[in-house]
């Protein structure tokens, strides 16, 4: 399998008008590899899944549960060892395996699985720049600091624009993904401040994220970084950031949903239309059709913009995320290694089989935060191995009654 840089290169290359004869030569591969990579429509990144061969072990799993499970009322000391189960499964179930077999099952089994790791600017018609503004905003009554994305067409002087708690990669092809959803195209350039969250260009080299690496093949557009402290290779977008804020956000805006109200956002940006351009004097609106005209295709698949990650929950099933931000999933995943789908707005945990356990709001910045904490007082005051502690239906119900008048929600 190529990898991106590879496959990048052929793209590219196809696009300069070489034929496929040409870059097989060049490149140095089969011409059905080549026309294989250019057929490839979608580029999202695909959920982590575990594949796991069938072991003769199987069979025989659930009665080592029940063992394991049986050791946790008894004295430590007592408990069943890889050497104990192996002859108890030859003894009482005539089953014979390498001792090596049942000791990698009680390492699964016991949550102790191994972690793995982890310009020269010409504004065309078809050329777009972007960048990231701060603007405060009240959400459910909080005043909170919010960052905005915008794409402007300088041809035309139009800008579209879209809220999120951060600047990450996910952010940013996110807001891309529905600014170019609405205005039915993609840009064949867009021209990025030095430093966002989908990369950097440092001297003549450009290293960009695995995430928008594989979001612009998918939607075929060339990126290009401006030079450190060099905000006037995007002087449009400059302008634009201040000019979105003034109109759209003062007072600042008031909402719940964050998705809703970037779909609202994307119709208040129309007002741009009917105004004359600062330079050429035109219609906006006019310029901005030839700007429509000069998009490429929206791809036929949509690109889902999460990145994933494997993730060892703590003690509580919490995962931590981004070093500051726990995450809940439950409290019988403790210890467990998950799959956390990481998006512009939301955190998704998903289990080894693929199943999705919980899904959070995504937090941002560097203020250590933890989701759902009483769902985690709750686990524990229930849960059997705590009755000793002096946990009871009364803690219960009085953890109960503070989380209603919280206004908090438990989902089972």
């Amino acid at each position: 399998m190529l990898n991106m840089s590879q496959q990048i290169t052929i793209r590219e290359m196809r696009s300069r008008g070489f034929t496929v004869t040409e870059i097989s030569r060049d490149l140095r591969l089969d011409p059905k590899t080549v026309r294989k990579y250019l057929a490839v429509e979608d580029f999202s990144p695909a959920p982590p899944k575990t594949h796991k061969m069938p072991s003769k072990l199987d069979p025989y799993k659930p009665i080592i549960d029940e063992w394991l499970l049986g050791d946790e009322k008894v004295f430590y000391k007592q408990r069943h060892t890889a050497r104990r189960i192996k002859a108890r499964l030859e003894q009482e179930h005539g089953f014979i395996c390498g001792r090596s077999t049942i000791q990698s099952y009680l390492a699964e089994a016991r949550g102790k699985k191994k972690t793995r790791a982890s310009l020269d600017l010409v504004w065309l018609p078809g050329f777009a720049q972007a960048d990231f503004g701060e603007a405060d905003c009240f959400i459910d009554g909080e005043q909170i600091r919010m960052h905005y994305l915008v794409l402007t067409f300088p041809h035309s002087n139009i800008g579209y624009c879209q809220f999120f708690y951060g600047e990450s990669a996910e952010c940013v092809c996110q807001g891309l993904k529905d600014i170019m959803a609405f205005i039915g195209g993609v840009p064949l350039v867009i021209v990025f401040d030095n430093g966002t969250g989908i990369g950097r260009k440092l001297k003549d080299a450009v290293y960009e994220t695995e995430l928008f690496k594989r979001f612009r093949m998918h939607y075929r557009f060339e990126a290009r970084f401006t030079n450190t402290a060099s905000g006037w290779e995007k002087g449009s977008a400059e302008r634009k950031v201040a000019l979105l804020r003034t109109e759209l956000m003062v007072p600042a805006p008031t909402f719940k949903d964050i998705a809703a109200y970037n779909e609202e956002l994307l119709l208040r940006c129309s007002f741009q239309l009917s105004e004359s351009h600062y330079a050429k004097g035109s219609r906006q609106g006019d310029l901005f059709s030839k700007v429509a005209d000069a998009l490429s295709e929206l791809p036929t698949k949509e690109f889902n913009a999460v990145r994933y990650e494997y993730l060892k929950a703590d003690g509580y099933g919490h995962v931590t995320v981004d070093v500051h931000h726990l995450y809940s999933a439950s409290p019988d995943m403790a210890r467990r290694e998950l799959a956390v789908g990481i998006g512009a707005h939301t955190i998704t945990i998903i289990d080894t089989t693929g199943e999705i356990i919980a899904t959070h709001r995504r937090v941002f910045g560097k203020k250590r935060t933890e989701s759902e904490v009483f769902i985690r007082i709750i686990a524990r005051a229930t849960h059997p191995s705590t009755r000793s502690m002096g946990a009871c239906p009364l803690h219960f119900r009085l953890i109960c009654s503070l989380a209603f008048c919280s206004g908090i929600v438990f989902t089972c």
